[in-house]
C-alpha cells in the first residue's frame, strides 16, 4: 500500500479503488448510509414501499417492524436468518428445483439483495449481493412481509394481492415464482430460524 501513496498516481488510484468498491460496501441500508435506495434498486421499489406503508397503517403489518433500521447490525443478522428460513420453506413447499428459476429478493426498506439459485443440493443462497444479475427473476418486498410469511400471519396470496410482493422477470419466471410462493404453508414456518 505504501507504493500507492509515493507515486503521484497513488492517491488517485486509492480514491478510484475506494469508489468502485463503495457499491458493494453500501449494497444495503444495514451497512452505511441509506441514501435514496427506493429509486436505485428497482423502478417498482416505490410502489412496493407505498404498499408496505399502507399495510402497516391498516394493521396488516406491524408498523414498528417497518421502522427498525435503527437497529441495523442486529436486524441484519435477523434478516439473514429469516432469508435462510425462507430458503428452507421454499425447499419444503413441494416445488421441484426444476420449477424454481434463479431469482433475487430485494428488500425495499434496506436495499438488501439476496440471490437464490437451484443447485444439486437444493436451493443455494447468496446474501448481501450488490443486486440481481442479468436474467434473474425478482421478488421485491419488505422484511416485515417475509416475517409474516414465515410466522403464518400473512399469506403469499394476500401479500401479492396487496402489492407487498412484486414479481419481476420474464413471464415464465414470474409464473414459476408465483406458483412456488403460492405453495408456501399458511401456518408458521419460522421454526428453526
Amino acid at each position: 500500500m505504501r507504493y500507492l501513496t509515493r507515486s503521484p498516481k497513488g492517491p488517485a488510484l486509492s480514491a478510484w479503488l475506494t469508489l468502485i468498491s463503495a457499491p458493494a460496501a453500501l449494497a444495503c441500508g444495514y451497512h452505511g448510509a441509506m441514501g435514496n435506495q427506493f429509486s436505485v434498486m428497482h423502478p417498482d421499489s416505490i410502489r412496493v414501499a407505498v404498499a408496505l406503508r399502507r399495510a402497516a397503517d391498516s394493521g396488516v403489518l406491524d408498523p414498528v417492524a417497518l421502522d427498525q433500521l435503527s437497529r441495523r447490525p442486529a436486524l441484519y443478522l435477523e434478516t439473514v436468518r429469516m432469508l435462510h428460513a425462507f430458503r428452507r420453506a421454499l425447499g419444503r413447499s413441494g416445488a421441484h428445483l426444476g420449477e424454481v428459476p434463479v431469482f433475487s429478493v430485494g428488500f425495499v426498506e434496506s436495499g438488501l439483495w439476496t440471490r437464490f439459485s437451484p443447485t444439486k443440493e437444493g436451493l443455494g443462497i447468496e446474501a448481501h449481493t450488490t443486486g440481481p444479475r442479468v436474467g434473474d427473476a425478482l421478488i421485491l418486498t419488505g422484511e416485515p412481509v417475509l416475517a409474516g410469511l414465515l410466522d403464518g400471519s400473512l399469506s403469499a396470496a394476500t401479500a401479492m394481492e396487496q402489492g407487498l410482493i412484486l414479481l419481476d422477470g420474464d413471464p415464465e419466471s414470474r409464473a414459476a415464482l408465483h406458483g412456488v410462493l403460492s405453495r408456501l404453508p399458511t401456518r408458521s414456518i419460522r421454526a428453526g430460524l
